[in-house]
């Protein structure tokens, strides 16, 4: 794979982090924690074998929402 399709994959990568940030936050404001929390998981899996900025915050940005669960669920340790 060459840098170019390199850069394309990293996109849909993230672009793909993005949609399951929000679907998450839509389980979590279902009430359906576990659900979130292990698709947030998944995600984090996704994102750390990618490199580049938009990666890096996407990873921030999933953290933040899966300490958010956690919160919300009453994890507050794992948070």
């Amino acid at each position: 794979m060459d840098e170019e399709d390199n850069l394309k994959l990293t996109q849909y990568v993230a672009e793909g982090a993005k949609l399951f940030n929000q679907f998450g936050m839509d389980l979590l404001n279902q009430g359906q924690h576990k659900e979130c929390q292990k698709l947030f998981g998944n995600v984090l899996t996704l994102l750390k074998r990618f490199h580049g900025h938009q990666i890096h915050s996407l990873i921030g940005l999933t953290l933040n929402n899966l300490s958010c669960s956690y919160k919300r669920n009453g994890q507050i340790e794992e948070a």
